[in-house]
This record gives C-alpha cells, sequence and structure tokens, in this order.
C-alpha cells in the first residue's frame, strides 16, 4: 500500500484512526495489541467500530510509523483529512491540541506541517499578466512570462519553497482562449485529477477591457461547475494593465465598472451573494497605479484577506517576511501602509481566533514571548510586527 493511500485510508477513519497511530507509535505495540491499545484509549461503540475499520491497514502501518516517524505520518493523514474529506483547519488543529500521550513539541511539528503550503490558481487568457503578477508578488521568477500557445489545454504546476512554506501555482493556459475548440469534460478532468485543494484562486483579466468576454465567461461558469461555488469565497479579481491609456483618466471608475461586471456574472451562476468578493489593480509595467498608491502592497493584503484559513497563515509565515523592516536594511519589499498594516493585523488575528489560537499560542510561545520556530510560530512573529 502506498504512503498516499495509507494515509487516506486511515484520514477515513478520523478519530479512530489517529488514536491507533498514536497507540501504535507511543506504546511500541504493533497488530491487535495495538488495537486493544487503541480500543481502549477510545471506549465505547467508536472505539469498536474504529477497531474493525483499522485491521486492514495494521500490517503497514508499523512500517511507515519506522520509516517516517509519528510527526510525518499524523500531518500527512490530517492533510488528507482536510484536502480529501473537507474538515475544516480549525476542526483538525483543534483535535491535535487535544490528543492525549503527546508533548506540545510534537502536536505543534505536527501543526506546522499542515501549515507549511500554500496553493494559488490562475485563471485568465494567456498574456493577460499571470505569471508576471504571481512573480512579482513572490519575490521570484517561479512562472514562466510568456510560456504557453493561446489554445493549448493543460493544468501546469510551478513550485517554489519559500521561509519553510511549499507554494504550488497552479495555471490554466487555454481555459480563457478557445471557446470554439474547448474540451470542456478533458479539462474538468484535468483540473480534478492534478488540483486537491486551492488556498487562494485569482482571476486575472485586464481593467482596459470593456467587457467580460464569451471565452472568460466559460472560464467561469467550468470552474464553478468543477470546484463547487464556494471557491470564490476564497477568490480574488486581479486586473492588469491598469496604467494603459484608455483607463488612466478613469481609474476608479473603470475598476468598480469591471469589478461589479464580474460579480453580477458570478452571482447569476452561482446563485450567491458575493459581497464579499475582492479586486485589486495591478500593472507589471510600473510600482504605482494611476492613483499613486503602490499596488503590491495592496496586492499582498488582498491576498492574506482572501486566502483559506490555512493558507493565510502559511502565506503570512513566508510572503509576510518580505514585508518586514527587521528582514531588510533598505525596508521591506513590500511596503504596507498604516491602513494596510491594519487590515493584516485584523486578519490574522481573526485566523488564530478561527484555529483556537489560546491553546496554540500558548505553546507556541515561551517564556517572556519568545516564538518557537516552525510555520506557525512565523506567522505569530509576523502578526506581532504589523501590531507594533
Amino acid at each position: 500500500m502506498h504512503l498516499g493511500d495509507f494515509a487516506r485510508k486511515v484520514a477515513a477513519l478520523g478519530a479512530p484512526g489517529i488514536v491507533f497511530i498514536v497507540a501504535m507509535s507511543t506504546t511500541g505495540l504493533a497488530g491487535a495489541a495495538a488495537v486493544t491499545s487503541a480500543l481502549a484509549l477510545l471506549g465505547g461503540p467508536a472505539g469498536i467500530y474504529g477497531g474493525i475499520a483499522i485491521l486492514p491497514i495494521i500490517a503497514v502501518a508499523a512500517d511507515y510509523l519506522t520509516k517516517y516517524g509519528l510527526e510525518y505520518v499524523l500531518a500527512l493523514i490530517y492533510q488528507k483529512r482536510i484536502e480529501e474529506r473537507g474538515e475544516t483547519v480549525e476542526v483538525v488543529v483543534k483535535e491535535i491540541t487535544d490528543l492525549k500521550f503527546l508533548p506540545d513539541s510534537t502536536k505543534n511539528n505536527i501543526i506546522n506541517q499542515v501549515y507549511q503550503s500554500f496553493s494559488f490558481m490562475l485563471v485568465g487568457r494567456t498574456g493577460v499578466g499571470k505569471s508576471s503578477t504571481i512573480n512579482s508578488l513572490l519575490g521570484e521568477n517561479i512562472a514562466k512570462v510568456g510560456d504557453g500557445e493561446p489554445t493549448t489545454f493543460q493544468v501546469s504546476p510551478y513550485s517554489l519553497k519559500k521561509n519553510g512554506v511549499d507554494f504550488t501555482i497552479w495555471d490554466t493556459p487555454g481555459l480563457c482562449d478557445a471557446l470554439d475548440n474547448a474540451n470542456d469534460q478533458e479539462y474538468m478532468s484535468m483540473i480534478q485529477s492534478n488540483i486537491d485543494d486551492v488556498d487562494c484562486l485569482w482571476f486575472v483579466s485586464r481593467l482596459d477591457e470593456t467587457r467580460l468576454s464569451a471565452d472568460e465567461q466559460y472560464a467561469l461558469l467550468l470552474i464553478t461547475n468543477v470546484l463547487g461555488s464556494d471557491i470564490w469565497s476564497k477568490s480574488l479579481i486581479v486586473f492588469t494593465h491598469s496604467c494603459n491609456r484608455s483607463v488612466r483618466e478613469r481609474f476608479e471608475e473603470a475598476l468598480r465598472e469591471r469589478t461589479s461586471v464580474i460579480r453580477e456574472y458570478l452571482e447569476k451562476i452561482t446563485g450567491k451573494v458575493l459581497t464579499d468578493l475582492a479586486s485589486v489593480a495591478v500593472d507589471n509595467t510600473s510600482e504605482h497605479l494611476p492613483n499613486n498608491e503602490e499596488w503590491l502592497p495592496e496586492l499582498f493584503t488582498r491576498v492574506i484577506e482572501q486566502a483559506s484559513n490555512k493558507g493565510g497563515i502559511a502565506f503570512a509565515a513566508s510572503i509576510g517576511q518580505d514585508a518586514s523592516y527587521e528582514n531588510s536594511d533598505s525596508g521591506p519589499r513590500i511596503n504596507l501602509n498604516p491602513g494596510q498594516k491594519k487590515r493584516v493585523e485584523l486578519r490574522m488575528r481573526g485566523l488564530f481566533a478561527a484555529v483556537g489560537a489560546g491553546a496554540l499560542t500558548g505553546s507556541l510561545f515561551g517564556p517572556g514571548g519568545a516564538v518557537v520556530g516552525g510555520i506557525v510560530g512565523a506567522a505569530l512573529a509576523f502578526w506581532k510586527g504589523v501590531r507594533r
């Protein structure tokens, strides 16, 4: 049995599966003895049913624990519960903090591994500026600019590890380019088979266009059908070419109008009121927008606000270091203004409240408020930084 399949099977068992793995690791027992220990820890009917379901994976559990260790195995199981079974990060973190027989250091390491990844999904026509914008945000040339034919249907991943966080950027070239030749079933299959979870989806379009084209409408409808209408709760409309002559003099008006058009179409196809759907204007030829404001800090702030709870913490831990004066003698790469700092601070407060920060921060902060390392510790440090 492959490690991923093993993690998936244990994840399907819920709490009994976790208790079984912990029992095997902490007692050093295998086979029937471990099941008996797990049943004793669980108690009641849940323990009996859990023990029966656990029997098929007993043979491989000990080998994986020996090879990979308890922390890695449990983190992988919890990730499967989040990605494939739809459990919230809040529920998972609470369960981890409530686990018996594990020291706080082990729990913190498991939590850090749950949070150590972030995935973007980029939707928009070829050449609209998706790759340039994601490269600017991450401060790395991760996505190839100008790569790919407009009618090539594929799901292209780009990967980057930055400050301990594994970023995956899923690009969808061709989705908005070839309406007449689109094989939507093939594309839906590619997306479903390749993309397990999305922390933040970008729909990228040009601000200097006056309408939502038919191929863009098709793309929005397809994404909704594949990923569900809830995907738009962790999405961001990114308008590029915002300094072009045709919109420069009416920048604010154009931003409102284009946002309204896309929001109205999404509300039509989802049947939901999407008041929280946010938009941001960028221009990869200039650091400033026509209103003289820097667009990169606002893009950073919007991603923090719109990303999933898990993703928001991971993103803050990683890219947040580029918004800190402490990490640069010449000032931060992403220079947040006071209003953006306040919005980020409020979002981070909400994130840690959502994941049960009382127990979490208590175990991560030692005497005097020093931060223990790891992804969550870095996110907490960033939160403390923007509050100053």
